[in-house]
């Protein structure tokens, strides 16, 4: 027959390896941080356009390699190039981290200020599971 503390000390420590062997499962193995660009907020560029610039510092820490693609929502018209070949997809290498610039263009006309928008990372494991996040940021107008 058992004692009343060993049962009780044996279902706590069960219950913490169940919850740790839980966390281990569904933890996201993508994380991004978003860095605004503090030398310009924003600024118009050619075809009327407002552009804000980023960098993102993206973080994967799977076993494979990912290829993200990036977006964002918030605002109408927007429109995300990042890394310097001029497109929304990145790719990291497995367990590595990488530190991308990033900039977004909407069309002028928005109320000046700052816009909340979402930056949304997108991707697809080994296994063909969705891997993604969102993290805040805001595009700011200028007057």
């Amino acid at each position: 027959l058992l004692r009343p503390r060993v049962l009780i000390y044996g279902t706590l420590i069960l219950g913490l390896a169940v919850a740790f062997v839980v966390s281990l499962t569904l933890r996201n193995p993508l994380r991004v941080d978003v860095i605004r660009d503090r030398g310009v907020l924003g600024r118009e560029v050619a075809g009327g356009m407002i552009e804000n610039v980023y960098r993102l510092q993206i973080i994967n820490t799977s076993d494979s390699p990912l290829r993200l693609r990036l977006s964002a929502d918030g605002m109408p018209g927007l429109a995300v190039r990042a890394g310097q070949g001029e497109s929304d997809v990145v790719e990291v290498e497995a367990a590595a981290n990488k530190l991308v610039p990033m900039v977004i263009r909407a069309p002028a006309g928005a109320e000046p200020g700052a816009h909340p928008i979402t930056l949304r990372a997108r991707a697809r494991d080994q296994e063909n599971r969705s891997i993604e996040t969102d993290e805040p940021a805001s595009f700011y107008v200028p007057e």
